[in-house]
Formats: structure tokens, C-alpha cells, sequence
């Protein structure tokens, strides 16, 4: 049904030619290989895969190829994992018709387009981290000590010890309970984490 609406609010649109819509990532992946569209609009909950991940993949593999995400999640770890990605949009599904459409003519044309609502500002600044360092950010959230969680990750306590450090320093954290605080409000633990 959203397919059907997006397709209805492009197809009146003079500058835009619908090429194809796919219902999942595996069709959607063939048809950008087969088609080479300009610009791919993709939801950001595909069923079972992320519409993330998707953009990310088709973006490494067509470096000319622009995706605008569509979402219903204003998740700052998604938006700052779009903006860290190359994808040139992000779009919420509660955005009016003309802000889609200006959306899609503002990606078209080579620039970034992200919702006025996102509030983007900081995100470019915000670190990333690899996936040993949110490994351990969510252990420690967990309460657990670092013995602990050397043991669940099966290194030692002193890589452990390394990683917190590293987490410090990304975060601009002094102790634990700030590193919390922190990672929840930048995203990296609660709902919706990738």
C-alpha cells in the first residue's frame, strides 16, 4: 500500500520516471543491478532485513546510485548511520507529499536531503563505534563487571579494559555511569538499536 502511494505522488510528477519497486531487498538488489536507477527510495523495515543495510550494500557496489531512506523512526542511530553511509536522504512517513517530492528533486540533483525534524546538526561529529566497542557498551550497561564480560566475549580483561578506555575517549565520558548516560543519549543503547 505504500508502494502504491509513492508510486501514485511520483507518477504525477514530470521529472520522475518510475522504473521498477521491489517488495523486499534480494528483488531490490537485482533490479538496481538490472535497472541502474538514479535514485532508489527505500523503506528502512524491509520484513526481515534493514533497509540500512541495503543502502549501505547497493551504494558500495554502485557508487553513482543515490538512495533516499523512507522511515518511520527518527532514531538518531539510524539517521547517523545513514549520514556515515552515503545515503543522500532520510525522509519520516509522516512528512507531507511536497516534502517528499522536494526530498526526492533535492537528491536528484546531487545534494542531501534529511527531515527538518531529524535535527541533524551533531550527528556528523558523533563517533562510531566498531562492533566489539557497542559489544562491550551494552555489557557494561548490563551492570556486568569486566572479568565478566571478558569471560562472555572470550578475550582477556586487559582488552576489555582497553575498549572502556576507547570508549571514554570517543564519548567524552569520566566513569561508568557517565558512559551510560551518554551512549543512551546518543543512541548507542535503548530502542532501535541496529
Amino acid at each position: 500500500m505504500l508502494r502504491e502511494g509513492l508510486r501514485a505522488l511520483l507518477v504525477g510528477q514530470p521529472e520522475f520516471e518510475i522504473v521498477g519497486e521491489a517488495g523486499d531487498s534480494v528483488t531490490a538488489a537485482t533490479m538496481v543491478r538490472t535497472l541502474q536507477p538514479d535514485i532508489v527510495i527505500l523503506d528502512i523495515n524491509l520484513g526481515n532485513s534493514s533497509g540500512l543495510e541495503l543502502a549501505t550494500r547497493l551504494i558500495a557496489e554502485h557508487p553513482a546510485l543515490k538512495v533516499l531512506v523512507l522511515s518511520g523512526y527518527d532514531y538518531p542511530q539510524y539517521v547517523r548511520h545513514a549520514m556515515q553511509h552515503g545515503i543522500m536522504g532520510y525522509v519520516l512517513k509522516g512528512s507531507s507529499s511536497q516534502e517528499l517530492i522536494k526530498a526526492v528533486q533535492t537528491v536528484a540533483q546531487g545534494q542531501k536531503y534529511y527531515d527538518d525534524s531529524l535535527n541533524v546538526s551533531g550527528y556528523g561529529a558523533i563517533p562510531a563505534l566498531t562492533n566489539r566497542e557497542s559489544k562491550v557498551l551494552q555489557l557494561l550497561a548490563e551492570g556486568l563487571p569486566n572479568k565478566q564480560i571478558a569471560e562472555k566475549l572470550d578475550v582477556t580483561t586487559k582488552t576489555i579494559e582497553t575498549h572502556i578506555s576507547r570508549l571514554f575517549l570517543k564519548l567524552g565520558a569520566q566513569n561508568r555511569t557517565e558512559l551510560i548516560l551518554k551512549s543512551l543519549e546518543l543512541g548507542f543503547l535503548g530502542p532501535g538499536r541496529i
